[in-house]
């Protein structure tokens, strides 16, 4: 039988927690809201919608949560599938799939060495890595008064902008954007 619940609530310290698939899966996409400095690793189907608030968030290429959540001074390290939206104002890497947007929050720092399927931005104050292996597949259109890297934000790539050639994409940006040069760069607008 499904477990069904409206929010999950967790408190680790010290102690390491794993969601694993065992026969039945969380769904409705609850809430899990993450406290203390350990760590969770979820490696289950779910659709948990998942806020670290503190401590760590981490994760193999078998899991799948609905959304996440960085908060300042939190960390997500996860190789699953995101199959919502990931906002990161804390330190995250993702090398999975993101298939909602991706936004970095002021003082948040981002590593993106998977794929992200839809817009993403970069607030003032934030960092924004695209790898080697990282695909920005649909980066949006980007305005003067709506640009996807904001004044002193950051936006570094060493990997593919716009991977699904969607016409009408565009990067606008008012921080700092900096190709590296390296062999898998390609933007594609």
């Amino acid at each position: 039988t499904p477990f069904s619940p409206s929010v999950l609530n967790m408190t680790n310290s010290s102690l390491y927690y794993t969601f694993v698939d065992g026969g039945n899966q969380i769904i409705g996409g609850p809430a899990l809201n993450k406290y203390g400095a350990g760590t969770v690793e979820i490696d289950a189907n779910t659709t948990l919608a998942v806020q670290v608030n503190q401590g760590s968030l981490v994760g193999a290429s078998a899991g799948l949560v609905g959304g996440v959540t960085v908060a300042s001074g939190a960390s997500m390290n996860y190789a699953g599938t995101i199959g919502g939206s990931v906002n990161c104002s804390g330190t995250a890497t993702s090398s999975g799939s993101i298939a909602g947007t991706l936004t970095v929050l002021t003082g948040g720092v981002m590593t993106n060495s998977g794929t992200v399927a839809n817009p993403m931005s970069v607030q003032s104050g934030a960092l924004l890595y695209n790898s080697a292996s990282g695909v920005l597949n649909n980066i949006g259109i980007g305005t003067a008064a709506a640009p996807q890297v904001a004044s002193g934000g950051m936006f570094l790539n060493n990997g593919v902008i716009g991977g699904v050639l969607l016409a009408g994409n565009v990067l606008y940006v008012n921080g700092t954007f900096e190709d590296l040069g390296g062999g898998s760069d390609s933007i594609e607008l």
